[in-house]
């Protein structure tokens, strides 16, 4: 788990298996997006803020995943914990 403020590459991590769940959550009256670093030219995901978690599970190769937060237009407080495996959603 980690939290933040505005824009912040996340640290590096290697998922257990091929699929790893997301909660995100945040405030403030920006936007927010979750990035992969590996796959820049894919679409982010909009994250919505001052509402509930926001949650999903990812699909992936086993490799070293590389997952960024981007804001715009605000300040953003973020938090966001990253699980292995496909947990409820």
């Amino acid at each position: 788990m980690t939290t933040g403020e505005g824009n912040a590459d996340l640290p590096v991590f290697k998922p257990e298996s091929d699929v790893y769940t997301v909660y995100v959550t945040c405030t403030g009256k920006g936007k927010m997006t979750l990035v992969d670093r590996n796959a820049p030219d894919d679409d982010p995901s909009k994250i919505g803020c001052n509402g509930p978690t926001t949650h999903g599970r990812i699909y992936a190769d086993v490799v070293p995943q590389k997952l960024a937060v981007r804001t715009d237009g605000g300040t953003v407080h973020w938090t966001l914990a990253v699980v292995s495996g496909a947990h409820p959603v």
